[in-house]
């Protein structure tokens, strides 16, 4: 009878954490997947700048269908004065910095990529 019930004992707390495991694993998917989702959106919207010729500064945001929100910050890049930039008559450096903000039942979450793009002069209209 002992020993039953000491087997029951140890498939009861075995069971237990397997159960923990898989439980974590979940989480850990769910998590990588939103991470992922994310990033998608912050490609996109760089997408997007690539395909247009003038670069639209400024700041701009909106919100996917899953619930992503997301924030856009165009700017020039601010280079030290001093410094020998050979494609400066030519060329503007622009800053692009994209906020990806999410919610989940245990926290908010956000991914930041920040980038930066060579644009012609005559294609900057601030």
């Amino acid at each position: 009878m002992l020993e039953i019930l000491v087997a029951f004992s140890i498939l009861a707390l075995s069971l237990g954490v397997l159960f923990q495991i898989y439980s974590r694993g979940s989480h850990v998917t769910a998590l990588s997947r939103d991470y992922s989702q994310a990033l998608i959106i912050a490609q996109s919207q760089l997408a997007t700048l690539k395909l247009t010729e003038d670069i639209p500064f400024g700041e701009e945001s909106g919100t996917n269908e899953e619930g992503f929100d997301w924030h856009r910050r165009v700017s020039i890049y601010e280079e030290d004065e001093s410094a020998e930039i050979p494609f400066k008559k030519k060329f503007h450096l622009v800053r692009i910095e994209l906020d990806i903000h999410w919610q989940t039942l245990a926290r908010e979450h956000s991914f930041i990529l920040k980038s930066l793009r060579l644009v012609p002069v005559n294609n900057v209209h601030q």
